[in-house]
């Protein structure tokens, strides 16, 4: 995620969030997973939020899917999403949102 290549970056994105949690995968919100979810997870919406590239960050969003979205809810991750709607890029506001729009489901 630290490499100076913007393809890496990028595909480091896509391999962190595949490998990560597998869709419909259960996971239990405590415990020393769910503290490796977390961990990694913060790290990727901090390259969401600082990486130089547009298509890096874009491509963090997008691989949000919803089986992220137990942590994602989560105050301070909605705090850091919050932040990427300001972003310079109208695509990245636009996949915040849409991430936004799907996380308010669960926080009413």
């Amino acid at each position: 995620l630290d490499h100076e290549s913007a393809v890496v970056r990028k595909e480091s994105v896509v391999a962190c969030c595949r490998l990560l949690l597998e869709p419909n995968q259960n996971v239990a919100l405590q415990g020393p997973s769910a503290r490796v979810i977390e961990d990694v997870l913060q790290r990727l919406l901090q390259v969401a939020l600082a990486d130089p590239e547009p298509h890096v960050r874009q491509k963090v969003l997008y691989e949000m899917k919803p089986c992220f979205d137990v942590f994602l809810r989560q105050p301070h991750h909605l705090s850091t999403l919050f932040l990427l709607v300001s972003d310079e890029e109208l695509r990245i506001r636009v996949e915040t949102i849409k991430l936004l729009g799907r996380l308010a489901l669960l926080n009413p």
